[in-house]
Formats: C-alpha cells, sequence, structure tokens
C-alpha cells in the first residue's frame, strides 16, 4: 500500500475506528505518515477524548455514579467542568469551551 492510500485509509477511518487499532500495530499504521496528516488524525481522538469525558460526567451526575439523578441542569455543569479540565491537560489554549445542552427550540 502507498503512502497516500495509508493515509487516505486512515481519514476514512473514524476517531472510533482508530481507538481500536492495536498498540502492536502502532508502528505499522502511523509510520511514513506526513506529520501535519498525523496531527489531523491526533486532533479527531482529541476531540474523542474531550467529548468520552463529557459524557460520562454527564451520565454519573444523571445516577450513574451513587444512583443519585442530580438533573439535567447539574449534569450539564458538571459536565462542562469535566471538559475544561480535561482541555487543560490537553494543552488547548482556551480550555473552558461550555456547552448548552438545552433541548433545541
Amino acid at each position: 500500500m502507498n503512502d497516500s492510500s495509508k493515509v487516505a485509509r486512515l481519514y476514512r477511518t473514524s476517531a472510533e475506528g482508530l481507538v481500536k487499532i492495536s498498540p502492536s500495530e502502532w508502528e505499522e499504521t502511523f509510520s511514513d505518515i506526513h506529520g501535519e496528516d498525523l496531527r489531523l488524525l491526533s486532533n479527531s481522538l482529541i476531540n474523542l477524548s474531550v467529548l468520552a469525558a463529557r459524557m460520562s460526567a454527564y451520565i454519573d451526575a444523571r445516577g450513574g455514579e451513587g444512583g443519585k439523578d442530580k438533573g439535567h441542569s447539574a449534569a450539564v455543569k458538571e459536565q462542562n467542568q469535566r471538559a475544561e479540565k480535561v482541555r487543560a491537560v490537553l494543552g488547548f489554549q482556551c480550555p473552558k469551551a461550555d456547552i448548552d445542552l438545552s433541548p433545541s427550540s
């Protein structure tokens, strides 16, 4: 497989699919790929990480941890707080990026 078809295949792979690549396959999968292409792939994984952290905080606040549902508003606040911490750890210039999870009108 040439480098361009390797990159094209990786671009067609969802972030969820990328995380399923076995660590034993990482060297072969990600070798000989331009740094900018690798950064784009990395960004999709970073965004998935933040979304997963947000969702886990929301679910925990809705009763997933301790069994007590704190309600939607409190869960939204908690997921935004978790996202800010994760984004800071991942080196975002602006870690605070709240999202509004209110239903669309």
